[in-house]
């Protein structure tokens, strides 16, 4: 890091991010229910999202082959999942024509959770087998039958740790019932660049991506089998992108 905020700076930056996410919010609710039309609501809001969070917060990004984000469209991204504040750093890469699969935790988050029900998305209780199996049943028919992407996170839950926590199969029978392919990314940011116990706010925020090769599913023999390899590339590419993390938060280029 190159140093810190001092306690005003961090609150003057972390109210103008929380003004931004609360207007455009309020914003997109009320486009969409005016227009109607919510197919590309989530890529507009992510969009907006990210402009103003990296004006307020200082963030950096580094995209690794951005170009595959939308070459294998329709497709199923599978994301590493590092904390709440995912919507801050990956809302710059999130690609059009996308709906997410999220806990059903979401919808009540205010603001954030009627975004996420208007725009279309599907949420799972994934304690709840039937439940789950109904979530990704209708992500197939997204992907089959309006040729939209889905984004899951196979972790299923929030990992803060350096590498993947075992990943849950669904987003692989997904791929492999619809005849998609796989689309991996991971994103490396710092572990605690943002803070309000300590009032701590790096003055500089690198946030590293990397869109790995599309995979096809068809080239393995089971989910087991796809599931293992999607984790090890992951694994890996985490790995690096972390390296770059580090050597860029230090000033090496």
């Amino acid at each position: 890091m190159s140093g810190r905020f001092t306690p005003v700076r961090f609150l003057s930056g972390v109210a103008r991010a929380v003004a931004w996410f609360a207007s455009t919010s309020v914003r997109a609710a009320r486009d969409a229910r005016r227009d109607g039309d919510s197919s590309n609501l989530d890529y507009v809001y992510a969009s907006t999202l990210s402009r103003g969070f990296v004006r307020s917060l200082g963030l950096t990004y580094r995209v690794r082959n951005e170009e595959r984000l939308t070459a294998s469209q329709p497709c199923v991204y599978v994301v590493n999942h590092r904390s709440n504040l995912d919507l801050i750093t990956l809302a710059r890469i999130f690609p059009p024509g996308t709906i997410v699969i999220g806990k059903k935790q979401v919808l009540k988050v205010p603001l954030f959770g009627t975004i996420f029900e208007q725009g279309g998305n599907i949420t799972i209780d994934r304690k709840n087998r039937d439940d789950a199996r109904a979530g990704f049943d209708a992500a197939e028919r997204a992907i089959v039958d309006e040729k939209r992407s889905i984004w899951v996170f196979p972790e299923g839950t929030r990992n803060h740790g350096k590498t993947l926590l075992p990943f849950k199969k669904g987003a692989f029978h997904l791929a492999r019932n619809s005849g998609v392919p796989l689309v991996p990314i991971v994103c490396a940011a710092p572990d605690s660049w943002i803070d309000p116990k300590t009032l701590y706010l790096a003055r500089e925020v690198f946030i590293v991506i990397h869109v790995l090769e599309p995979i096809d599913p068809a080239a393995f023999g089971s989910v087991d089998e796809l599931a293992g390899h999607t984790w090890s590339v992951m694994h890996e590419a985490l790995a690096r992108a972390s390296e770059e993390l580090s050597a860029g938060s230090t000033g090496t280029r």
